[in-house]
């Protein structure tokens, strides 16, 4: 049984949501969010930052990290930069972006929902950056980033978020991006009905998986077990890709990957059962290997387990949302002396053939837009 509470929760302040609310996390660069931090000192990603987001002397340990993002946080509370606490609450939250909107209930998920597969994952983590977060979680005490969860299409909910219009936002502002972001306190009516729509569904853990492992470390060494979440109907959601870039080690990596069963000279078909990939000025199409599982057809899949094993054992790989012209992204990527391999977007009924078969896609397989944003609601734990 799915269960979705009510939290006890702060808004950011209405003067200072110019200030306060941060980008997209992963869609920055660390040097874009240390200049984001720079150009913007209240912005919450002072709480969050890693050890790549600092300017000249890093924190020494792992603790003494987090602890600058506790006292980055005490700074913003003590400013009045959110208001006071309230009680339990349901939130409904909107966000707007080139033409896309979606609407969900931001509340709290429980743990043990995690822990026995009620809430289904995935999407593969990294061990050691769960236990940061986990640790951020201890020092800091607080949540602001709502992990981003799926249920399919239920008319309670959606009766209930359409009558939303009808009542006064109790936030509603513009981010520099163009986001347009909404919120309203939902009226302790429909808590129950809220309470009791996802009973007996499935839920789907979309963004936020490292975030959602360390909420469960925590809960193991005592700590709370609801997690701060945004509850979205899927059709509500747009996922875009997260494309490939890789350091060869190899010193033709295209000519290692034309070895490849059916991989071609050239760019070549839509992107479709096939990734393009391009080195050098040159482009090499390499269709999909024979797949057997769900996971198996998807790009990432066939990247990590086909591709990736061609440019070499050391071959670093980062991951990156493509925006704006390709042809200064492909001069960059040359300047850098990369590989690129761009991915085909995860389909919804992919990833829930994929989770529902108890299997896990390689790490950033997907990249689901609007992104929930730091900063606008406060937990305390």
């Amino acid at each position: 049984m799915a269960r979705v509470a009510p939290l006890q929760l702060r808004l950011v302040d209405p003067g200072w949501t110019d200030r306060v609310p941060s980008p997209a996390h992963d869609a920055l660069s660390p040097s874009q969010r240390i200049a984001h931090l720079r150009a913007n000192p209240a912005s919450y990603l002072g709480v969050t930052r890693g050890p790549e987001d600092f300017e000249g002397d890093q924190p020494s340990t792992p603790r003494e990290l987090v602890q600058a993002g506790r006292e980055a946080l005490d700074g913003l509370l003590a400013a009045g930069a959110f208001g006071d606490v309230g009680g339990d609450s349901y939130y409904g939250y909107r966000l707007e972006l080139d033409g896309w909107c979606q609407t969900g209930i931001v509340g709290g998920v429980h743990m043990d929902d995690y822990a026995d597969g009620t809430i289904r994952i995935h999407e593969e983590i990294h061990d050691e950056r769960a236990e940061h977060l986990a640790l951020h979680a201890e020092v800091v005490a607080a949540q602001s980033s709502p992990v981003a969860v799926a249920h399919h299409p239920n008319r309670d909910i959606a009766a209930v978020l359409e009558g939303l219009d009808n009542e006064e936002p109790v936030l509603q502002f513009s981010m520099p991006d163009g986001l347009e972001q909404t919120v309203w306190q939902i009226a302790e009516t429909h808590t129950e009905t809220i309470r009791s729509a996802l009973e007996g569904s499935r839920l789907y853990l979309i963004d936020g998986h490292h975030r959602t492992a360390a909420a469960s470390l925590r809960w193991k060494q005592g700590g709370p077990p609801w997690m701060l979440a945004a509850l979205f109907s899927t059709d509500q959601l747009s996922n875009r890709a997260f494309h490939r870039f890789a350091k060869p080690t190899v010193e033709d990596p295209l000519g290692q990957l034309l070895t490849l069963d059916g991989a071609d000279r050239g760019r070549l078909g839509d992107g479709k059962g096939q990734i393009q990939v391009y080195f050098g000025g040159h482009w090499v199409t390499i269709p999909h290997q024979p797949a057997h599982r769900p996971l198996e057809r998807l790009d990432m899949w066939q990247f990590e387990n086909v591709i990736r094993p061609q440019l070499g054992e050391n071959a670093r790989v980062r991951y990156q949302r493509t925006v704006g012209d390709e042809e200064q992204l492909l001069a960059d990527v040359d300047a850098a002396g990369e590989l690129l391999a761009f991915m085909t977007a995860v389909t919804m009924p992919q990833l829930f053939a994929v989770a529902d078969a108890g299997d896990v896609m390689p790490p950033k397989s997907t990249y689901f837009e609007p992104k929930v944003r730091s900063g606008i609601f406060l937990r305390h734990l």
